[in-house]
C-alpha cells in the first residue's frame, strides 16, 4: 500500500511526514502521533476539536477502526477526551 502524506490540515512541525501502510507500526499509532503533533505544536489549539472521524478517513485513506485506534490512544494518554454526541476535543 505504501506511504501516504497528512492532509494539509494536519502538517504540524515535530509530527511524522508519512504513514508507512506497510511498515511494523500499527497505522493507528502514526496518525495518533500526527494528530499529537499538531496539538503540541499549536495547529490545534487547546479545547478545539480534532478533525473529524470522516475527514480523517477520507485525508489518510484509512478505515474506522484505525481512526478509533488513535482516537483511543490520545484518550488514554490524557491528550483528548471524547464527549458523548460530541467532537474530540
Amino acid at each position: 500500500m505504501g506511504t501516504t502524506k497528512p492532509p494539509p490540515y494536519l502538517a504540524s512541525r515535530g509530527a511524522p511526514e508519512v504513514i508507512d501502510f506497510d511498515g511494523p507500526v500499527p497505522i493507528y499509532r502514526p496518525l495518533a502521533a500526527i494528530i499529537r503533533g499538531c496539538i503540541d505544536f499549536g495547529a490545534i489549539p487547546p479545547a478545539r476539536p480534532i478533525p473529524s472521524k470522516k475527514s480523517l478517513m477520507q485525508g489518510f485513506g484509512i478505515g474506522t477502526h484505525t481512526v478509533d485506534r488513535a482516537v483511543d490512544l490520545l484518550c488514554e494518554e490524557g491528550l483528548i477526551e471524547t464527549l458523548l454526541g460530541k467532537a474530540c476535543t
